[in-house]
């Protein structure tokens, strides 16, 4: 597969707007002036689109390039064949041609597609939200508003160390992220998880790694309901290291 291929593909399947620097760390083109070339050809042939705005991956504000519109979707103006059926929107069970991050898909319920749709958007903003460092400001940065979260190293933004939800306790996000992840000690928290899989020595050096060398994203959502189906939409996609 040709450098161009490479980048296209990821692209196909990546969250909107990324840029050069994240390209390159997670296909592993290098040197990084090799996938600005292979991004302004592809760009220069309508492939992609480059602009500057935030990177759903790294969260800073750069060149993104985003994938163009499919032109493989079949023009409505273009007759049907002799015994092809042409479906209407007003049919019962209509089809969607939805775009999900330009990305088309055909035959797809207009249920289906928008709910993915709408999963793919929260997920866009969960990775594009601040990078808040556990420090001393990590408790007070917080809200206690329910949602999910997403754990993870800045230094590699394509990898997800833990990601989950919160469930009903009071303090939502602040009690589940800090006090439980950073500060508790139950089997099923990320320092606990640290040591069980050899990552850590014990809860005190876990503690530390995740100080010095994580950061958590946050989205807060009210609807128990929606959490839960998000947190599994989410797992699905980042594939965190440890979870629930």
């Amino acid at each position: 597969m040709s450098n161009a291929e490479t980048v296209r593909e990821f692209l196909e399947k990546s969250p909107k707007g990324v840029c050069d620097d994240c390209i390159s760390e997670v296909t592993r083109i290098e040197p990084r002036q090799q996938v600005y070339q292979v991004c302004r050809r592809l760009e220069e042939r309508g492939t992609i689109t480059r602009g500057k705005d935030r990177c759903a991956l790294c969260g800073h504000t750069k060149t993104l390039n985003v994938i163009g519109r499919s032109t493989s979707q079949a023009d409505p103006a273009t007759p049907l064949k002799v015994g092809q059926a042409r479906v209407e929107p007003s049919t019962v069970d209509r089809v969607a041609v939805a775009s999900i991050d330009n990305v088309v898909i055909s035959g797809m319920p207009w249920g289906v597609a928008e709910r993915l749709r709408v999963l793919e958007s929260q997920i866009a903003q969960l990775l594009g939200s601040p990078a808040i460092q556990f420090d001393e400001h990590c408790r007070s940065a917080l809200p206690e508003a329910h949602g999910i979260y997403r754990i993870f190293d800045p230094t590699k933004p394509h990898e997800t160390v833990r990601a989950g939800r919160t469930k009903t306790a009071a303090g939502g996000l602040r009690q589940r992220v800090y006090q439980n992840h950073l500060m508790g000690n139950q089997t099923g928290n990320l320092r606990a998880q640290l040591v069980a899989d050899g990552a850590c020595a014990d809860l005190e050096m876990a503690k530390r790694l995740i100080r010095e060398s994580l950061a958590v994203q946050i989205l807060p959502v009210d609807d128990e309901e929606e959490r839960t189906w998000l947190e599994h939409f989410m797992l699905g996609v980042l594939r965190p290291r440890y979870c629930d």
